[in-house]
């Protein structure tokens, strides 16, 4: 489920939906472990030291089992701070990851047909008929065992990526809660929020935090693609042609809003061709290697061949007969979009 499919007006939410439903499918760089045990560090230091002045640790804890829908679970006979600590722990993480993955189909068709080849009955009740002949039930359980180790690794990476969201929504929980549970009026907060992103510049994680309110943790490659692609393109589009700038801001609101996600992308596509199209004064032309070769000359080979696969994801499958982007990619191809939009921009100047 993505961010778009929640409407961020939607009051039931409050204004605070999880980071892993605003970021879903996230991908993580950098030294994750490194910043996953400093964070657990500096967030059980505010406990152990109270440094926001909490008068009672235990409502906090509880409150936090409560903001973060039961991800963090909080034992009321234990010191909050070290549970917390406990839980970013990168060896946790992992184990949590695995027996996720333990629990995935794959492994649930292995077992059972492991348990049907041992008992010679389908299902492994001893009660029950004979279906397959145990050379057939050889054969089943040999599949479904290999097709659960074959694809237990990038199950256990998606599982550990899902986990890694869930500790995130949890920090952002704990800043949030901050200015309201303790008796300093979140003076502590600015403390916090300095030192997690000095963590994560110093693991290399590509996370910033917003100060707020409410705080939020950002993908670091959000501002840098709004002050490095958008906002300039928004500037020269609106410059020369305000509508195809109207269009491109639509697409983004809509995507955030929950309209159907292939007719965004495909809407944000045509925006990109009628700006390629004014550029070359050619009401015809399409993305494709030959016409970009013939136009934009200067553009790397490798290059266009990456405007042409981002043409292919066009999610319009009536008329083009293709499937429509995954919703985990539409955030990825918008921005793709736009800075396509800007290399065209930028190389009809130079040309």
């Amino acid at each position: 489920m993505t961010s778009s499919q929640h409407n961020n007006n939607d009051p039931r939410w409050g204004g605070r939906i999880p980071w892993y439903l605003r970021h879903p499918g996230a991908a993580f760089s950098g030294n994750v472990d490194s910043w996953l045990g400093l964070v657990g560090q500096r967030i059980e230091r505010l406990f152990v030291f109270n440094e926001m002045g909490i008068l009672n640790e235990a409502h906090f804890g509880s409150s936090l089992e409560t903001e973060t829908l039961g991800r963090f679970k909080f034992d009321l006979g234990r010191i909050l701070g070290p549970q917390l600590r406990a839980y970013f722990e990168p060896e946790s993480l992992r184990r949590d990851a695995q027996n996720d993955a333990m629990r995935d189909p794959e492994e649930q068709r292995s077992a059972a047909a492991e348990l049907a080849r041992r008992f010679g009955r389908k299902g492994g009740g001893p009660a029950a008929a004979p279906t397959m002949t145990p050379e057939e039930e050889d054969a089943e359980a040999f599949h479904a065992r290999e097709n659960a180790r074959a694809t237990r690794d990038a199950r256990i990476a998606a599982h550990w990526a899902s986990r890694v969201g869930e500790r995130i929504a949890t920090l952002e929980a704990v800043m949030r809660l901050a200015g309201t549970h303790g008796t300093d009026h979140g003076a502590a907060l600015p403390a916090l929020i300095t030192d997690i992103r000095r963590l994560s510049a110093a693991s290399h994680v590509p996370l910033d935090v917003r100060a707020g309110p409410p705080p939020q943790v950002l993908p670091l490659e959000e501002p840098l693609l709004q002050r490095e692609i958008l906002d300039p393109l928004l500037t020269r589009l609106s410059a020369r042609w305000p509508d195809r700038a109207r269009e491109l801001v639509t697409a983004y609101h809509d995507a955030m809003a929950g309209e159907p996600l292939d007719e965004v992308f495909s809407n944000a596509f045509k925006s990109l061709e009628e700006i390629a199209r004014a550029l070359t004064s050619d009401h015809k032309f399409e993305f494709t290697e030959r016409e970009l070769k013939q136009r934009f000359p200067s553009l790397h080979p490798t290059t266009r061949i990456g405007i042409v696969k981002l043409a292919a994801h066009r999610g319009d499958s009536a008329a083009h007969g293709r499937n429509a982007p995954h919703p985990s990619e539409i955030r990825f191809l918008l921005l793709q979009i736009c800075n396509v939009a800007l290399l065209l921009l930028d190389t009809q100047t130079t040309d």
